[in-house]
């Protein structure tokens, strides 16, 4: 094992430890009322005493790579080790303390929707062995969705036979656990048939040549083309069947987010975690749902969000 898988695994641990303590905190509460303490106060001295030890292990980590990857011997300078390993730790926890704070409440939230409007949430852990999805096997293929990286945050519904999953997909960039990086997606059964493409917002990046198996599908209107890059492994089929009104409908799309028709799957990506975002993903598959035609993917209806029909 290398040093760079040594450190990945360092940081998934040290992750998962704090988020099994940070949940355990999480339900108790320093109120008399039902709410949970992260609603009614920032402050709580046992998510502190976590975020304490989790920062003095960050510290000690930074501090201890630094003199080995400078050689140095501990006694050169302990003064200055000991004030490095401090300052880095009141940093850390309080980084920690603030990180999981918003973190709570941001999953309180989410709860809150789930359970008013039908749908399982879940905070960690494989949202797919339940069955919802019947084709989870299409997500080996996919090149949106984060294969090989952890779930958080799911919620999960049936509608008629199609189930819809939303969760979250994060890992850990460098040597900061604090260094996080994560998106949203949405995948479904979306009950129809598609040849596999994906569309996201144009970037100028998408005209460099690149080793593909898809090919950029070009429309009729330059303001769609300018907005968006759509590529298929069969580009006329693509063509085909993205009709003018789907079309129009992404072309009035505010959010940057991308999709992927891949085997009997849809997978939309968004990069952005709170519940506002779930929300932003369901009602764009909603309303993608009424435009396209009935054949790529029948009409699917959220109680939430009204009837687009």
């Amino acid at each position: 094992m290398n040093d760079d898988d040594t450190k990945h695994n360092h940081q998934a641990r040290s992750g998962e430890l704090m988020d099994r303590l940070s949940q355990a905190i999480e339900s108790d509460s320093s109120t008399s009322s039902d709410e949970p303490w992260y609603l009614n106060s920032s402050w709580n001295p046992k998510f502190a005493v976590v975020s304490a030890i989790t920062g003095c292990v960050i510290s000690f980590y930074i501090v201890f790579r630094l003199l080995v990857d400078n050689e140095q011997d501990v006694k050169d300078d302990a003064g200055g080790d000991v004030i490095a390993f401090v300052l880095i730790s009141i940093i850390a926890s309080t980084i920690t303390y603030l990180t999981g704070l918003r973190a709570m409440r941001r999953r309180y939230a989410m709860r809150a929707w789930c359970t008013a409007n039908g749908w399982e949430y879940k905070r960690s852990g494989d949202p797919f062995h339940t069955g919802v999805i019947k084709h989870t096997d299409d997500l080996a293929d996919s090149k949106l969705y984060w294969s090989n990286e952890r779930s958080q945050n799911s919620m999960s519904k049936m509608f008629g036979e199609r189930g819809v999953v939303v969760l979250e997909r994060y890992y850990y960039q460098g040597r900061g656990r604090e260094n996080k990086k994560v998106a949203t997606f949405l995948v479904m059964d979306y009950g129809g048939t598609a040849p596999e493409m994906i569309l996201h917002p144009h970037h100028i990046t998408d005209k460099l040549p690149l080793p593909s198996d898809l090919q950029t599908v070009s429309f009729e209107s330059n303001a769609f083309n300018r907005k968006w890059t759509v590529k298929a492994k069969d580009p006329k089929a693509a063509y085909d069947r993205l009709d003018q009104s789907t079309l129009e409908y992404l072309q009035e799309v505010e959010h940057p987010v991308a999709l992927e028709f891949v085997g009997n799957l849809l997978v939309i990506k968004l990069h952005a975690v709170d519940i506002e975002a779930r929300k932003v993903i369901l009602k764009f598959v909603q309303g993608l749902t009424h435009v396209v035609p009935d054949d790529l993917m029948p009409k699917l209806n959220m109680p939430a969000f009204g009837n687009n029909s």
